[in-house]
């Protein structure tokens, strides 16, 4: 078995373009915003503010796991 440590650049015009697509690709983003209820936006407020602290571009380097296994 092994695995790897990947990362995805993640390139956004602004906070609003990254939270646009959370809610429009990440299920758990989706969820978690339902679970906020009317709080939603103050939470896609805060995500915005922590990738984009100046308003400006967003750049982030999303990391995962990669695990590959062969059964011989």
């Amino acid at each position: 078995m092994r695995i790897e440590r990947r990362s995805l650049p993640w390139h956004f015009d602004s906070g609003p373009a990254l939270t646009a697509f959370l809610q429009a690709h990440s299920p758990a983003h989706v969820a978690a915003m339902h679970a906020a209820g009317d709080r939603a936006g103050e939470m896609l407020a805060a995500i915005e503010r922590h990738a984009s602290p100046d308003g400006g571009p967003v750049r982030l380097d999303a990391e995962y796991l990669l695990a590959r296994a062969l059964v011989r």
